[in-house]
């Protein structure tokens, strides 16, 4: 039997529609006129998607119809088959011939079902292509559509109307094709098109709850508008039951939002529940206070009115209440500043800068306002503005507890040597120099008291030595950076090389801290000891002080100084050896030694002088 061919042909789009309006388009593109441009253009998009939409719908038909075809064959042959199986068992003296006839019809039909699958195959594909093309065209079409509605908001619009019913014909366009049905932004848009243009509530609420519906995986932004709008339609049908399933729905995923809010302050209103519209109404204006005013003009809410203004009253009380408690926190940092006004370092560490300028403004625009006559968006303003302030005075306050109680444990006098005034021999040739009177610390920063320092000032410890640290040790691993942010919060200094020199070798020109003559024995250092592995604890050689009193100034650690060690300001001073460097030369009172500022390294520390005028 011959092979069979089954030839498809959809309906033939209007093309000669189509081609007149692209002809209005080119004449409106010589005509200069945009309006009419862009409703060609639409024009033209929508009768291609119709086109292809058509030939999409006609493929799927003929796609299911060859498919039943197909299956009703495959029954067909076994049926023969079987009957001229039948047939053949009761007419043995012509079964060869009846058997000859059945396998002529059984190649006959599979013949015919190899094309129709062929044909199938052929079909899937020109429907696959299709719709591809077809769904480029329906978000080309959105995408008009979504700027139809965009120039019919915009009120510099030539025809409002005009553009917001074309985006509402497009958007219908869109959600004819299947893809569309689940766009649940077109579904909210025609919603809310029908709404605006038409009050078209019945349709506007079917739109909205379309769009939930589609929406409910995803939970985003339009999800909470159509549910919302939902809820809306409704209620303004005098639906509360069905009002209250929207807005449950829109608060359920964005409850502070101040749109769904009032919305359900409306809902609860027209149900006549006097407690849930008191509570939505405390909720809605206590952080949004800028809708009171909208609140107020709901013809919906004026039976509420008395409770309407018992909630302002409470609302106005406690942020009365609130301002007075800021105000006193202020005026206790303030009161304590002026008692410590003679010393500059405790007043900026009382209130910074910007703090008293924080503060500064609250208080100004205290003044301002009668607090007693005063609504509640300016109570409310006044209250963040204020509360905003006294926060930053207690943070002022709070740190400068943990600064003091540092100073107090930590800069106690036996902490420290006086270095009076005068002159003294200064560096390899014994220049004379003179110096106002100083403090200097006994010791280097040990790790306890640099821990100290790490835990109140919020600083990350340095990364421990190969011998862990031990808190009567001195801190190591600090930079010249390290060391001069603690002088900055501690309210200290770094010597400077002279200070440092001075207080090592006193104002004779001695050698090292304790004479003349080198003396290993009084020397932290790794000079005469065996298997010397780290630094020890801080004063561990008593013999090797200065004459002002000072220990470990040759070796323990090298000490960083303020001063830079070169005129190209590339590396900073270090003054007194190490346990780990050098021989007898590198611990003399007058040996400079130098690294990079931001170096750290095992041997590296820092001792501090009192600056001029501290306590």
């Amino acid at each position: 039997m011959p092979g069979t061919s089954l030839i498809f042909s959809p309906s033939t789009p209007d093309w000669a529609h189509i081609r007149s309006i692209e002809s209005s388009y080119q004449v409106a593109m010589i005509a200069d006129n945009p309006s009419h441009l862009r409703h060609f253009m639409v024009e033209s998009q929508v009768a291609q998607f119709q086109a292809l939409a058509s030939a999409n719908t006609q493929l799927a038909q003929v796609n299911a119809g060859l498919v039943g075809i197909h299956e009703g064959l495959s029954n067909l042959t076994w049926a023969v088959q079987d009957g001229f199986a039948a047939v053949g068992d009761a007419l043995d003296g012509i079964s060869g011939q009846i058997a000859d006839l059945g396998y002529a019809l059984e190649q006959g039909f599979t013949a015919l079902a190899g094309e129709m699958q062929r044909q199938n195959a052929t079909l899937g594909e020109i429907a696959r292509l299709l719709s591809t093309k077809l769904e480029g065209e329906a978000r080309e079409i959105r995408n008009s559509a979504l700027a139809a509605v965009k120039e019919g908001c915009s009120p510099e619009a030539f025809d409002q109307e005009g553009s917001l019913r074309e985006a509402l014909q497009l958007f219908r366009v869109t959600v004819e094709h299947p893809m569309g049905l689940r766009d649940y932004v077109a579904w909210f848009n025609i919603g809310w098109l029908l709404w605006k243009l038409d009050a078209d509530l019945p349709g506007a609420e079917k739109a909205f709850a379309t769009a939930v519906r589609q929406s409910m995986d995803k939970k985003d932004a339009f999800h909470v508008m159509a549910s919302r709008h939902l809820a809306y339609m409704r209620y303004l049908q005098k639906n509360t039951d069905g009002a209250y399933q929207g807005a449950r729905l829109a608060l359920q995923t964005a409850a502070t939002d101040p749109e769904n809010l009032h919305t359900l302050l409306l809902i609860a209103a027209q149900a006549g529940k006097a407690d849930e519209v008191a509570q939505t109404f405390r909720t809605l204006v206590a952080d949004h206070p800028d809708r009171l005013a909208a609140c107020l003009a709901e013809p919906e809410l004026e039976p509420h009115a008395q409770t309407l203004q018992s909630v302002l009253d409470d609302l106005v009380q406690a942020a009365r209440q609130r301002l007075h408690e800021a105000a006193d926190r202020i005026a206790a940092v303030l009161e304590r500043e002026r008692a410590e006004a003679a010393r500059a370092y405790w007043r900026d560490r009382l209130l910074s800068a910007e703090n008293q300028k924080t503060v500064g403004d609250a208080l100004a625009e205290l003044g301002k306002v009668d607090l007693d006559a005063a609504d509640w968006p300016t109570m409310h303003r006044l209250v963040a503005q204020v509360t905003r302030a006294a926060r930053a005075a207690d943070a002022n306050l709070q740190g400068l507890a943990g600064w003091v109680e540092f100073r107090a444990r930590w800069l106690a006098p036996t902490h420290w040597c006086e270095v009076p005034a005068g002159t003294f021999l200064y560096g390899e040739r014994k220049e004379r120099r003179t110096l106002p009177a100083f403090r200097i610390m006994r010791t280097p920063v040990t790790v306890a008291m640099y821990r100290a320092y790490c835990q109140a000032a919020g600083v990350q410890m340095p990364t421990a030595p190969r011998w862990g640290w031990h808190d009567d040790h001195p801190v190591v691993n600090v930079s010249w950076n390290d060391a001069q942010a603690f002088c900055a919060w501690t309210g200290l200094a770094l010597p400077t090389e002279e200070q440092w020199e001075k207080a090592a070798r006193g104002t004779d020109g001695r050698k090292y801290p304790w004479g003349d003559r080198w003396d290993a024995r009084r020397c932290v250092c790794s000079v005469g000891r065996a298997n010397a592995e780290s630094t020890v604890p801080v004063g561990s050689k008593p013999e090797g002080a200065s004459p002002y009193g000072c220990l470990d100034m040759a070796g323990n650690v090298r000490e960083w100084c303020a001063d830079w060690y070169d005129g190209m300001h590339e590396y900073r001073a270090l003054r007194g050896g190490s346990w780990c460097y050098g021989g007898p030369d590198s611990f003399r009172a007058a040996y400079r030694d130098w690294a990079v500022p931001g170096v750290r390294e095992r041997s590296l520390g820092f001792r501090c002088v009192l600056p001029e005028g501290s306590p």
